[in-house]
């Protein structure tokens, strides 16, 4: 949704540019949401989901699998995000539903990482002794991506403060998933 040139994350009520076609889908829907007159909405914006699922695509279940396989893993220095495990993210979801209309929130961790230093520190809570030997910090750019990806996808969660609401802990929901 944001162009990732901004040097803080970004609120629920910044501009949005995305740079992407997937960030511009959800732009556009968010426009027919807001453009809805006496519509009720909930907007929730979220980044670097992981959790239990089928083909084990999100980044934490490719890097438990590359360190499982003892294969090398090539991952962005230059992208950063603050990741949240999905059932943080559900439950917060769920919270949200049940008490706001027509109010935009963005649900992520409460630290913003890169994605290097996350695969790093995912590594460790595997066990692996060395894990810079298995992941590769590289440019977004040597990373040949078929979609070009924000530099920084930092999402501020403070509304959520706000609101009474606790952010949702990155390490504990990264050591709930590693668990299961």
């Amino acid at each position: 949704m944001f162009d990732g040139r901004s040097q803080t994350p970004y609120k629920p009520y910044d501009e949005t540019s995305p740079i992407n076609r997937y960030g511009r889908q959800k732009e556009d829907i968010e426009k027919v949401l807001l453009s809805r007159e006496g519509l009720q909405y909930l907007i929730i914006r979220t980044v670097g989901v992981f959790g239990e699922e089928g083909k084990a695509k999100n980044f934490v279940s490719q890097i438990v699998k590359a360190v499982a396989e003892n294969k090398k893993i090539h991952v962005p220095i230059d992208q950063t995000m603050n990741p949240i495990y999905a059932a943080d993210l559900a439950k917060t979801a769920i919270h949200l539903s049940d008490r706001y209309s027509g109010e935009i929130f963005h649900v992520a961790g409460n630290h913003c990482v890169s994605k290097y230093e996350f695969a790093i520190k995912v590594a460790y809570k595997l066990g692996v002794p060395k894990p810079h030997d298995l992941i590769m910090g590289v440019k977004s750019e040597d990373m040949k991506q078929m979609a070009i990806r924000p530099a920084n996808g930092c999402l501020d969660c403070k509304t959520l403060e706000a609101h009474a609401i606790a952010v949702p802990n990155l390490e504990k929901g990264l050591g709930r998933f590693l668990e299961s």
